[in-house]
């Protein structure tokens, strides 16, 4: 038996405590991060999502029986090849993902990347660790109006800001030596260093694995042409909006404003936003899903026949599958 082995089953023998999680916002670089980790010969990593999707911020954990039948629904568990051991309760069955991904790729460290709600994770596992992943607002914000979530650059904005309120609320909670931060921009312009202080943080020895991703994956090698996309891509009045909302956020976190007069929106034009933003992606999911499978979802939300919605969102998960990267 190799020593990965050997590790791995004396792990087995115990429930993880201090697992590892990448939090960030979503077009932050969160994805290419965890594909990077998942190429240590001893970190096995994932997207984990479904973990916290349905625990309350009080610290509630889902009936079992609704997370179950969520989990039957849910796109990126349904591709995990995880399985469900229904007779555990919530935590033990998180725990059991955990040892599954651990077994699965005989790596003594399983983790995941966590969206959104990062702070939920302390109702499972008190002890867990994180890396936090930053990248520039503006750069996400821009990013995130060609997905289809947000409308426009006030939209986009607050999705960056309310996960980076989400990470200083969460940091608030644990110990120096439980979280780590990691920089998009020093990720992708100067990377084995960057891995190097990171897998420190982790407990591993840094490994050239790490980067040989592009040969088995679609994402590119880091580039410095990643960074600083906002200077090219945002118009003035889109960059006057997004740093009038982030501006103080931005130079928090380490960024130069680019000098232009922040906007500052009335309540008026605030209004008008929303209305856009919500006009915006209801035409881009019809778009995408089409005109019968989208009035389908629309009408399944407000429709009390679950087993009609569970239809339509495997229906769309087929769909969203077509885009992924």
């Amino acid at each position: 038996m190799n020593r990965h082995a050997l590790e791995v089953d004396q792990q087995d023998e115990r429930e993880p405590t201090k697992p590892l999680f990448l939090v960030g916002c979503e077009r932050s670089g969160t994805t290419l991060t965890m594909i990077i980790l998942n190429h240590h010969p001893e970190i096995s990593f994932t997207n984990f999502f479904f973990m916290v999707e349905k625990v309350g911020d009080d610290g509630r954990l889902p009936d079992r029986e609704e997370y179950l039948r969520y989990l039957a629904m849910d796109r990126v568990f349904q591709s995990s090849g995880l399985s469900v051991d229904e007779s555990l309760d919530y935590p033990a069955l998180m725990n059991s993902f955990l040892r599954q991904k651990r077994q699965k790729t005989n790596k003594p460290i399983a983790g995941g990347k966590i969206r959104d709600h990062f702070h939920r994770i302390l109702h499972i596992w008190p002890e867990a660790r994180f890396i936090h992943l930053i990248r520039d607002g503006r750069d996400v914000a821009r990013s995130l109006i060609p997905m289809g979530w947000v409308g426009n650059m006030l939209t986009a904005g607050e999705y960056w800001l309310r996960a980076e309120t989400e990470w200083d609320k969460l940091k608030s909670r644990i110990s120096p030596d439980r979280w780590t931060e990691l920089r998009f921009e020093s990720l992708v312009s100067d990377p084995e260093p960057t891995l190097r202080r990171v897998c420190e943080f982790v407990g591993v020895a840094y490994s050239p694995a790490m980067l040989d991703y592009p040969k088995h994956s679609t994402y590119g090698a880091p580039s410095p042409e990643m960074i600083n996309q906002w200077k090219r891509k945002l118009s003035r009045s889109e960059l006057r909006l997004v740093e009038g909302l982030i501006g103080p956020m931005l130079v928090e976190r380490g960024y130069e404003l680019s000098g232009v007069p922040a906007a500052r929106t009335s309540w008026v034009q605030e209004r008008l936003l929303r209305v856009q933003d919500r006009m915006y992606r209801a035409q881009f999911n019809r778009r995408r899903l089409g005109t019968a499978l989208y009035l389908a979802d629309t009408f399944s939300r407000r429709l009390p026949l679950k087993a009609f919605q569970e239809r339509i969102k495997l229906q769309i998960n087929d769909v969203e599958k077509q885009y992924l990267k």
